[in-house]
């Protein structure tokens, strides 16, 4: 019994010398020391800039933790006695002492294949203000320490939420001082300052918890986004590829045309009202005798180049929307005329293009589906870039020419709009 216990006062001794051999290594510093390497941060800004100036101090232990990287907040790292400065509790008034600062920023996250802007705010330790004294320090008051970053962190995510719902609340730092600030006197008053462990045992779990219930990944309703834009007039614009094949009437002298569209549209609750210009190329008639009733007598051979160019004017109204797609049934009109290019060599041996334009009129019929690529959300409302495949039944009448002619649409086009 006797030999047991001189054991264990042995190795109690033994530990007690190498506890106070380990501290003693590390290196204290005074808070005037602090402040004269930051004084002195203030002349290097200048100094840098100076030709040839090096400055020994910067490669000092104390300049690197004063001027050290600022830690942000990690479910995976948390904090340590090495995110502090080691300085006396007879300077500081107690043990430990940690500074937090919030960064607010504007952000952008992906919801589905919407990205979203909202305000953020990012909580970081100022390692360069945290103090703590080694030789009297322990476990708990680093836990307690933790427990008010993690605070920080919960409070930030509180006033992200709430101030994006509401901008009106005031600004979203004060809105993160309020509740920061709140937790952290209650938790203070309940810990007795960090001396009742129990406390802070408890608040380590709660405030975990509602971490876990408030993650960092937020959804558009939690942000007060709705799923349409909070504008009643939407504004867009398409260009694309057009492709035009002629049907029964009039197929035996045109070929199915290529071409190219640019519009704009309006829209209002579902309803879209769209002015759009299209070209057209049909390339060399398939045959001769086409009847151009321009100056009354004058017949297109295949040797000539036919093109069409008009306006097209189109309303419609969204039966269905997602996120993805929307379906639009559409009807309009369309104004525009055939081009005949001739080259005809004159007596000088220069080259005339002649061209001639028998104009037409018609409607039009189809469905416009528009498959949204991404979107754009933020507090102006909702902006999109996607395609556009259209497929229309357009009819024509080209008067003395072909008569009444129909025809199969076709276009695919890049379209925008907020």
């Amino acid at each position: 019994m006797k030999k047991s216990l001189l054991l264990s006062s042995v190795a109690g001794l033994l530990l007690t010398c190498i506890t106070a051999y380990s501290q003693t290594e590390v290196q204290v510093y005074s808070l005037a020391e602090i402040d004269s390497v930051r004084l002195h941060y203030g002349y290097l800004q200048f100094a840098m800039k100076l030709p040839n100036h090096s400055d020994s101090i910067t490669d000092t232990p104390l300049y690197r933790l004063v001027f050290q990287n600022k830690k942000q907040w990690s479910e995976t790292d948390p904090l340590s006695w090495d995110d502090f400065i080691p300085v006396s509790a007879d300077e500081t008034g107690s043990n430990s002492t940690v500074s937090f600062y919030a960064s607010d920023m504007s952000s952008i996250f992906e919801y589905r294949n919407t990205d979203y802007s909202f305000k953020n705010l990012i909580i970081y330790v100022k390692r360069g203000s945290s103090y703590y004294d080694p030789f009297r320090v322990d476990e708990w008051d680093l836990r307690y320490n933790q427990v008010l970053f993690d605070m920080a962190e919960l409070s930030a995510r509180e006033a992200v939420r709430n101030y994006n719902n509401d901008t009106s609340k005031g600004h979203i730092l004060d809105l993160y001082e309020q509740l920061f600030e709140e937790r952290k006197l209650l938790f203070s008053e309940e810990s007795r300052q960090g001396k009742d462990t129990t406390v802070i045992s408890d608040y380590e779990t709660r405030v975990r918890k509602e971490l876990q219930k408030k993650p960092r990944e937020y959804t558009p309703m939690e942000l007060g986004y709705t799923p349409t834009s909070n504008t009643d007039l939407e504004f867009g614009a398409h260009i694309g590829y057009l492709n035009n094949s002629i049907i029964g009437n009039g197929s035996e002298y045109l070929k199915p045309a290529n071409g190219y569209t640019f519009g704009v549209e309006l829209g209002y609750h579902g309803f879209k009202f769209e002015g759009e210009f299209y070209a057209l190329w049909y390339g060399k008639l398939k045959q001769s005798d086409f009847y151009y009733d321009y100056d009354n007598s004058y017949d297109w051979t295949e040797s000539e180049t036919v093109q069409e160019a008009g306006i097209r004017l189109k309303t419609g109204y969204t039966l269905f929307s997602n996120e993805h797609v929307r379906f639009t049934p559409v009807i309009g009109t369309s104004l525009g005329s055939l081009t005949q290019l001739t080259d005809k060599k004159q007596e000088n041996g220069k080259h005339n293009i002649e061209s001639k334009l028998p104009g037409n009129q018609g409607f039009l019929f189809g469905l416009d589906t528009d498959w949204v690529i991404r979107r754009f959300h933020d507090d102006d409302g909702i902006s999109f870039g996607g395609l556009r495949f259209s497929v229309y039944g357009m009819y024509h009448n080209y008067k003395k020419n072909l008569g009444d002619v129909w025809s199969l649409n076709l276009g695919i086009a890049f379209i925008t709009g907020m």
